[in-house]
């Protein structure tokens, strides 16, 4: 009886386990997205920016999207994209992102914001 009971609670043990190490599904749909975001950033905005977490923009007068992150709140950042990037210097060209697009990138966007949060 002893041992039914020892094996009972190794086996609730090694569930409860493996459940804390499991992404929760809203995670995983969060980073997919995220994912994608930075797909569409290199892809778009990555000749002239720094859209990684680190390095410096290719072109000197184009801030760093961690940089962008810091001064703009996401609700602007995603009204610009919605409205169509609006360039906000001669030398930036203006896009038109599709809806997710601009979920994805903001995705993207709040996943650097939560980098320079974290110590």
């Amino acid at each position: 009886m002893i041992r039914v009971h020892l094996v009972a609670l190794v086996l609730i043990n090694l569930a409860a386990a493996a459940a804390a190490q499991e992404p929760t599904v809203e995670r995983t749909v969060q980073q997919d997205a995220a994912d994608r975001g930075g797909w569409v950033a290199r892809r778009t905005c990555a000749s002239c920016h720094a859209v990684a977490r680190t390095g410096t923009s290719p072109m000197e007068t184009a801030p760093p999207f961690r940089d962008i992150v810091r001064r703009r709140s996401l609700s602007e950042l995603e009204n610009r994209f919605v409205d169509g990037a609006i360039a906000d210097h001669p030398s930036m060209p203006d896009y038109v992102f599709r809806a997710r697009e601009i979920d994805d990138l903001i995705a993207y966007l709040e996943s650097l914001q939560a980098e320079e949060r974290t110590p």
